[in-house]
């Protein structure tokens, strides 16, 4: 359905010509209702991407312009650093207005399958975040601001985007993928429908499988978890393929799976300490094909961060959840002993969601450094050397919050170097290139000295 009120309401009377408004904002609610039910709609993706990258939605009066993609950004701009997974390099992101926020600039990769998103899952409907983002905080706006704000991104949707004459305006874009005039629906339901474009082409980031690890699991058929299975039972099955495998010397790695990322690969998926070796336990939160079980958990890294501030221990002596309204979602500091960022928590108060943030994806994850929800390690071999010492205090019972998954972590330095072998095995890469890895090793080429 196309409405085209330009020419339309004008032949109309008054009557005529509201009766036809009050149509254009039923069909506009009923687009913003359906798009998280239909299928993503290429139209809406290529407008999205366009949003996704405008500048002119920023508050004039901010420091500088800021878009989505200048925190969540693809490619390279530091000499040295691995390309951006939709994510940006500082340990927390800056808004408009150059304030730090609480929080590092998660990866967009996946975002179609999580159920919650950002650190603490306060937002389960990306477009409403995003709508929430453009009117907000992070693109320099003030809660006081929120008329002016909504006004002037409208603006830019209906008189910008025109890609300096060269393309089609936002207006005319929006015509095409929802079938309806721009300027025929209301101020908010406008922006919405460009959040909502913004949303379908997020959702679109999907990952490529094209990963080192995707030819070593098809290889020796390590397959991905079936709907509804529990992470540790695919990892046993995974554990009892290994121990097949190896024992029949079977094993097959490509071009470029070395011997510590085989070794990191069994750490990884190993999640009981029946027998002496390296536990990672990794696996029960990091779920293939995602690496992600899309959860919250606590491995300690804010009560790592608040007691490197106010002393060993510190944070085990604050009382949930009883003291909720006394603890302040911040920063640790010297002189305000209740601020620290226990992430669900702030969302949904009690004992088991205290300093529980939800599960990241590990594709990619060589690009989307510093790590963690602070960005406080800018490795990833700092990131899991974290995990291995918030472990050692969970066990001594340092760390009372500690979801009792991060006990069973048991790992040395090496173990840590052979992990990060591992987890650089989920770096996609093209298509093209994928090819060369479906190439196994000869068997000159093979260790089995494990």
């Amino acid at each position: 359905m196309t409405v085209r009120v330009r020419s339309t309401a004008r032949s109309l009377g008054r009557r005529g010509a509201s009766f036809l408004s009050a149509t254009v904002l039923l069909v506009a609610a009923a687009a913003l209702a359906r798009q998280s039910d239909e299928e993503i709609d290429p139209a809406k993706v290529a407008l999205g991407e366009r949003l996704f990258q405008d500048l002119n939605f920023t508050n004039q009066a901010a420091d500088y312009g800021a878009s989505c993609a200048g925190c969540h950004a693809t490619g390279s701009s530091i000499q040295g650093r691995t390309a951006r997974a939709w994510n940006d390099y500082t340990p927390t992101s800056l808004t408009a207005k150059k304030a730090t926020t609480l929080r590092n600039t998660p990866s967009l990769l996946g975002s179609a399958s999580r159920q919650y998103l950002g650190w603490d899952g306060a937002h389960q409907d990306l477009a409403e975040l995003i709508f929430e983002k453009l009117v907000g905080t992070q693109l320099g706006w003030e809660p006081k601001d929120r008329d002016r704000a909504l006004a002037a991104v409208h603006f830019t949707l209906l008189e910008e985007g025109s890609g300096g004459g060269t393309g089609p305006t936002y207006a005319e874009s929006f015509e095409a993928a929802y079938g309806m005039a721009l300027e025929a629906v209301g101020v908010e339901q406008a922006v919405r429908l460009g959040a909502g474009a913004i949303a379908d082409y997020v959702r679109s980031i999907e990952p490529t499988n094209t990963a080192p690890w995707d030819a070593f699991a098809e290889m020796n058929r390590f397959d991905t978890p079936n709907e509804g299975e529990d992470p540790k039972d695919f990892a046993y099955g995974v554990w009892s393929r290994i121990g097949n495998q190896e024992g029949r010397r079977l094993i097959k790695r490509p071009k470029g799976f070395s011997a510590d990322a085989y070794l990191g690969f069994r750490t990884f998926f190993r999640v009981d300490d029946v027998e002496p070796g390296a536990v990672g336990n990794c696996v029960t939160c990091h779920v293939p094909p995602n690496f992600t079980d899309d959860r919250f958990h606590n491995v300690g890294i804010s009560e790592l961060e608040y007691d490197e501030v106010h002393g060993a221990g510190s944070a085990a002596k604050l009382e949930l959840p009883g003291q909720a309204s006394q603890l302040t979602a911040s920063r640790p500091t010297a002189d305000a002993a209740a601020a620290i960022d226990l992430g669900r928590f702030n969302v949904e108060p009690s004992r088991e969601n205290a300093g529980a943030f939800r599960t990241p994806g590990l594709r990619r994850s060589s690009g989307t450094d510093p790590y963690m929800h602070n960005g406080r390690y800018e490795t990833l071999a700092d990131a899991v050397r974290a995990h291995a010492t918030a472990a050692a205090k969970a066990r001594a019972g340092e760390l009372p919050w500690a979801d009792e998954e991060l006990k069973i972590l048991q790992i040395e330095e090496q173990d840590i170097v052979q992990l990060v072998a591992f987890l650089e095995q989920l770096n996609e890469v093209p298509r093209e290139d994928f090819r060369t890895f479906l190439i196994k090793l000869a068997d000159d080429e093979l260790s089995y000295d494990w």
